[in-house]
């Protein structure tokens, strides 16, 4: 994976750091299609839950933009993320695996 690095100074002339991850390798690396399906489930109840956008989903939900963006590609996605979504959505895990949406 690659990284890029910038230098930010905000008002306070306070440096930070900022490192990117450079998408183009994320998006070359071979992803596990099943991890896919996954993500495409928790874009799926995102939506069903009235939110069109993924950034205000994650920011309503105390969740990273970045790394709820991950988990909807099927990147980055623990257990213990995917029982943070669920537990926002208010269902189990039976119910998110047992849904018509895994018999497609």
């Amino acid at each position: 994976m690659m990284f890029n690095f910038c230098c930010l100074i905000n008002e306070h002339e306070t440096i930070h750091l900022v490192c990117f991850i450079n998408y183009m390798s994320l998006k070359n690396k071979e992803i596990d299609k099943r991890m896919i399906h996954i993500g495409n489930r928790i874009k799926e109840l995102r939506k069903a839950k009235g939110y069109s956008s993924a950034e205000i989903f994650a920011y309503d939900n105390d969740l990273s933009r970045v790394s709820y963006w991950r988990m909807e590609h099927g990147y980055n996605l623990t257990i213990q993320s995917l029982l943070k979504i669920i537990d926002i959505h208010h269902i189990t895990l039976a119910e998110f695996f047992n849904d018509d949406f895994f018999k497609k």
